[in-house]
């Protein structure tokens, strides 16, 4: 997703909400990116269950 990072925290709490109502497993790990696709930042993970 291209994007802030508040952005892309909204849109995976929201999709994440809605696959754990519907008892859907999964797991999603994301990360901050420079104009240079280059990690910046902390990674953050979230799974279920």
């Amino acid at each position: 997703m291209k994007g802030t990072l508040l952005e892309a925290n909204e849109f995976i709490n929201n999709f994440t909400k809605k696959l754990r109502e519907k008892n859907i497993t999964h797991q999603f790990e994301w990360s901050e990116v420079d104009e240079n696709d280059e990690e910046v930042g902390e990674e953050y993970e979230i799974s279920f269950p």
